[in-house]
């Protein structure tokens, strides 16, 4: 059982990874940003290109260079920041940009000596020191896109300095008189091995994170429609994109204004302004 829950839990990373590189990669603000990085530096030509390389071909050559870039900051960055999300943003950016300095470097060198050999490029440190701003403006780029930072509402559970427990003993649930949520028509729609415990819901888009104590499920339905079916649960929907289990809330957490309740799964979901009168009325704040 432990280690299918392992695997559960890995799947559900693996999905998060790859829903959130697609997302960044795919936002206006990624597209407009490589197009018009590639097209500036093609007309621009630098390290010799606008002397040595035809305009098509230097099209070709650094749209390629740039969309690779992009890729690889991207799906280092993120797939580091949900592997070690304790590090922190400065840590997992560090590390993320570190490696792609090395990566990168490694690729451009390759290239340039294989199809480009006689153009003259600058010392190895100095190109270094490039591709390191580089990677500074992609890294830029993700934590403007990033849903995580986008909505100014996600805690930070990493920083223990920020984030402290508020009167953790006066967090009071409320025994549902439902049957377990394995019972529960939403979570049937996952099968036998989906747990019996649903802990929370996140909304991505037009899809829906599901939380159970076994790991994530992915599912391609409305919000809205979600809440419908798991109305008779002990519950409520606290933040535009969040629904919580009432039972499976461990402590309130503070970050400034910003509240949040930490989940049994160890993950901290935000608590919407606008949510927190009748969450004060039911005696969870």
């Amino acid at each position: 059982m432990q280690a299918y829950i392992r695997e559960m839990q890995v799947n559900g990373a693996m999905q998060n990874i790859q829903r959130d590189i697609k997302e960044i990669l795919l936002s206006p603000i990624a597209i407009v940003s490589w197009v018009t990085g590639s097209l500036v530096t093609a007309l621009v030509g630098p390290f010799d290109t606008y002397t040595v390389i035809p305009l098509d071909q230097r099209l070709f050559f650094w749209f390629g260079i740039l969309a690779t870039a992009t890729t690889i900051a991207v799906c280092l960055q993120i797939t580091i920041r949900r592997l070690i999300p304790s590090w922190g943003i400065i840590g997992y950016t560090c590390i993320a940009w570190s490696v792609f300095v090395v990566v990168f470097l490694g690729i451009v060198l390759a290239v340039i000596r294989v199809l480009y050999a006689h153009l003259e490029l600058p010392s190895t440190y100095l190109l270094a020191g490039i591709i390191a701003s580089v990677a500074a403006a992609i890294n830029l780029m993700i934590y403007l896109i990033s849903p995580q930072t986008l909505s100014g509402e996600i805690l930070e559970t990493a920083d223990a300095a920020t984030v402290k427990p508020v009167a953790p003993l006066e967090v009071k649930t409320h025994n549902s008189t439902i049957t377990p949520g394995a019972r529960n028509a939403f979570l049937q729609r996952f099968g036998p091995d989906v747990g019996e415990r649903l802990i929370r819901l996140a909304m991505r888009d037009h899809y829906i994170e599901v939380y159970t104590e076994v790991g994530q499920r992915l599912v391609h339905m409305r919000f809205a429609d979600a809440l419908d079916e798991i109305s008779d649960l002990n519950g409520q929907q606290v933040h535009r994109s969040h629904w919580v289990n009432f039972d499976e809330i461990e402590t309130v957490v503070k970050d400034g204004a910003k509240l949040g309740f930490k989940m049994s799964d160890g993950e901290v979901v935000p608590i919407a302004r606008s949510r927190k009168s009748s969450l004060k009325e039911r005696g969870l704040l």
